[in-house]
């Protein structure tokens, strides 16, 4: 089950997600859309893009990065079955495989096997994404990056390479996919960007779990960051924090 509620209180009632109308962090920007859900259980589908099946996404294109991943491959699913056609982005073909024969509407399903560890590589998968695309235009991208560096213990028996290593996924990913792909959204009215992160930025449920604390943390300052840049574009920014 689901259920959303503020970032700032982790005592508040717990109810239903709400479908419609979904609060804006500020009213000074109505195009920043900040969700914090959780869940008691996470099978292979993730209930809070079932938001978008009452829409139709027919004729729009969305690309999933991580869309291996638990979160990334119901955001597939849940584009799919809105009627979009989706470039599911992975590393692994084998995965990606498994993930088309999950889904029951794969028709419109594209698979592109590629990582976003340098600009280089960015920039070439970027191609290769157009390249599958046949001349449309990419409208909606869900970035849903990088896992949890477990360390040895906690932060007074780490060394400072543990600390970068905990940076070093999820935060740099997210950076090189927003550098390399936000241009081509920002001047188009209907197009969005979706940054998944995670509860640990507000809360380290026991000792030595800080690199998740601190990676989605760095994840949500820098979607805000990015939101303030992004403030006068077209370009919708959401911030899934799922706990």
């Amino acid at each position: 089950m689901w259920a959303a509620r503020t970032s700032a209180d982790n005592t508040a009632p717990r109810v239903p997600l709400p479908l419609q109308q979904p609060k804006t962090r500020t009213k000074a920007d109505p195009k920043f859309t900040f969700r914090h859900c959780y869940t008691q259980s996470s099978p292979s589908f993730v209930p809070p893009f079932s938001l978008f099946l009452s829409m139709s996404f027919a004729s729009k294109v969305v690309v999933v990065f991580g869309a291996t991943g638990v979160v990334g491959s119901g955001a597939a699913n849940a584009f799919l079955n809105a009627d979009a056609t989706v470039i599911a982005v992975g590393r692994d073909m084998k995965k990606l495989e498994e993930l088309k024969g999950n889904v029951e509407k794969n028709a419109h399903l594209h698979l592109v096997v590629g990582d976003y560890v340098s600009e280089e590589r960015t920039k070439q998968l970027h191609e290769t994404i157009k390249s599958q695309l046949n001349g449309k235009e990419i409208d909606h991208i869900v970035c849903s990056v990088g896992f949890i560096y477990s360390p040895p213990g906690p932060v007074t028996q780490c060394a400072l390479v543990d600390l970068h290593k905990a940076l070093g996924e999820g935060l740099p990913q997210f950076f090189l996919l927003a550098r390399e792909f936000l241009p081509s959204l920002k001047n188009r009215e209907g197009t969005s960007f979706t940054v998944v992160s995670g509860g640990f930025a507000y809360v380290c449920p026991e000792p030595g779990l800080w690199p998740g604390t601190l990676k989605n943390a760095a994840v949500n300052a820098l979607t805000l960051d990015v939101a303030a840049e992004t403030k006068g574009d077209k370009v919708r920014l959401n911030n899934l924090c799922i706990a």
